[in-house]
Formats: C-alpha cells, structure tokens, sequence
C-alpha cells in the first residue's frame, strides 16, 4: 500500500500478526488507522508519512500488542507505559530533552538505535520483574548505538551470543544489573565468568567496576590477586590505568596481610 495517496482509513485484521516494511509508507492521507492486538509486530516505518502518525493524540503511539512505535512528548524524564512489550527503532528521533528513561518489566525487546539519537539522555532505568530497579548511568558508557541491545541483553538472558556488544559495555553492564536487580539467571553467568568480568575491567581501566566488584563479592582472593597485578602491570605498561594498578596492590595488602615491595619497581 506505500505511496497509496488516497487511503483514507484501514482495519487491519486479527488473523495479521506483522505489519512490514513500508507497508503503508507515505499513504499521506491515511488518517484513520485500527490495529488488532493480535499484531505482535510492526516495522517502525510501516506508517511513516501518515497522518494517523503524525497526528497521534497522545505522547506515545503504541498500536498492536504492546509495540510502541514514537514518542512525541517532551518531558525530560519519560516512563515508558506498563504493558510495553516492544519499543521499536526510531521510537525516539532526535530527542534533546529526555534526560531519565524508565523501561517497564512488561517490556521484552528494544530494538537497534531507539534511543541512539537522545542527545542528551544520561540515565536508564529497567524495572525488573521482581520490582527492584537496574540503573544504568550513561556518562560512563562508551558507544550509546549499543544501548539498545544491551537493555535486550539483559532482558532476554542472551550473554553468550552477542558478539557485536563491546565487551567495555557488555561486562559492566551485566554485573550492575545483577546487583541492582538480583536476577537469578544474570547471577548465575556473573558468578560462572567471574573471571572475564576483573580481566575486562583491568583492561578497561574500570576502577569504578573492578572496585564494585571487590565490594561485592568474594571474587578477588589470596590466591588470585597475583594474578591481577601482574595483568594490571602489563595493562599500565602499554598504556593503561596507575590507579587501578595501584588498588589491586593495595587491596593485597589490606585484605590479605602481605605485600612484596618489589612489585613497585615493576612499574
């Protein structure tokens, strides 16, 4: 129906569960849109250039089962209405207000870039089923065009197959929504790749995260944390950070009752 300029009104009927690509692309006068809940799908350009969306009444458009498709409002923090399963690409185009978004438990996906152009979104909170809260500060976070499949990360418990998520954001990112939230599955994989998590951090120069880390668990013991310093060593010799380096030797010291001075002149 793209480009059908005289469509004026659709039903689309319950046995329909998506609604594609541009399938109603630029029907500019298509005004009159009714949508069965039994869609559970629907391209976030599938009614670009309507007017039922552009003249939407409300702040979000959410049509079918839950699959919102734009925002409109302009409030600097928005909370996304409970009963959301899918917030669809483009849901948010070139935002410069929304500072705080807060993503209900009902929501199940987050589709590529939906909030890649909230310009100055600083801060997500994802309600976990279980009522607590994951929050998640932007400032530290280094690609914000992975933000959306990091929230899918987390939702759908999918760690071991996403490769194309930075792991300077994957890792960190999983542990804070394991102690924000105490989801079973999410400790589960922490706890199994413990690991991974201190190597990345060092990596990183996470200190806020390695530091979370130590505080949080039994992780980083007498008979590991060699280990660590001498990774942390090798990681500030090309580059990396002194200051975790140099809290990992002070974590030896104040946790475990000894110290080798000639780890300094490894410096």
């Amino acid at each position: 129906f793209h480009y059908h300029r005289n469509l004026k009104e659709i039903h689309i009927p319950e046995n329909v569960k998506y609604i594609g690509n541009a399938s109603f692309y630029h029907c500019d006068n298509l005004e009159n849109v009714v949508i069965s809940d039994k869609v559970s799908d629907i391209d976030h350009n599938a009614f670009m250039g309507t007017k039922w969306l552009e003249n939407y009444p409300d702040d979000f458009v959410i049509a079918g089962d839950g699959v919102v498709l734009r925002y409109k409002g302009n409030e600097k923090e928005v909370m996304i209405p409970e009963g959301v399963k899918v917030i669809k690409t483009s849901s948010f185009p070139y935002n410069r207000k929304i500072e705080r978004i807060i993503i209900p438990a009902s929501v199940k996906v987050v589709e590529w870039n939906c909030f890649s152009m909230c310009y100055v979104l600083e801060q997500i909170q994802l309600i976990h089923e279980n009522g607590k809260i994951f929050t998640w500060n932007l400032k530290r976070t280094p690609a914000k065009n992975k933000i959306s499949d990091t929230l899918t990360l987390l939702i759908q418990k999918k760690f071991n197959d996403v490769w194309w998520i930075d792991d300077c954001i994957k890792y960190p990112c999983i542990m804070d929504y394991y102690f924000d939230t105490d989801d079973k599955e999410t400790g589960e994989y922490f706890r199994s790749h413990s690991h991974d998590f201190i190597f990345q951090f060092i990596q990183d120069g996470d200190l806020f995260h390695l530091q979370r880390f130590a505080e949080n668990t039994n992780g980083i013991t007498s008979d590991n944390i060699d280990m660590y310093i001498d990774i942390a060593i090798e990681r500030t010799q090309t580059g990396g950070s002194l200051e975790l380096q140099m809290y990992l030797m002070d974590y030896k010291a104040t946790h475990f009752g000894f110290f080798n001075p000639e780890e300094f002149f490894k410096l």
